[in-house]
């Protein structure tokens, strides 16, 4: 999301999706040669419809957040996943008022001690 002239071209950097080190231009040619459209797409001469033009506003609004995404190894998925397993054991466990029959599920659940 950052424009082509404030692209980086002295310094090489390790991305963890791919296995050498390149400067900023190179991974952004790299993956704009996988898919044509979307160098079209991003062509800031190219025009679009308004419907089209909301969802770039999205993308424009979570650019800190995909950068976030691509620079660094670290997700929060398995966080959600062990909080999506508590929220669905306390969903079928509705109605039940033992609060440590519900901790020594979650105990047995994530194999803890």
């Amino acid at each position: 999301m950052k424009p082509n002239e404030k692209l980086d071209i002295k310094n090489y950097q390790h991305y963890f999706f791919i296995n050498e080190s390149h400067i900023q231009k190179q991974v952004v040619e790299e993956m704009l040669d996988f898919d044509p459209e979307l160098r079209q797409v991003l062509d800031p001469s190219h025009q679009f419809s308004e419907e089209i033009e909301k969802h770039f506003v999205r993308l424009r609004d979570s650019q800190s957040s995909i950068e976030n995404a691509l620079k660094y190894q670290h997700s929060n998925g398995p966080l959600e996943g062990t909080n999506n397993k508590i929220k669905v054991l306390k969903h079928t466990a509705y109605g039940f008022d033992n609060f440590n029959n519900f901790r020594l599920q979650i105990h047995l659940m994530f194999k803890l001690k």
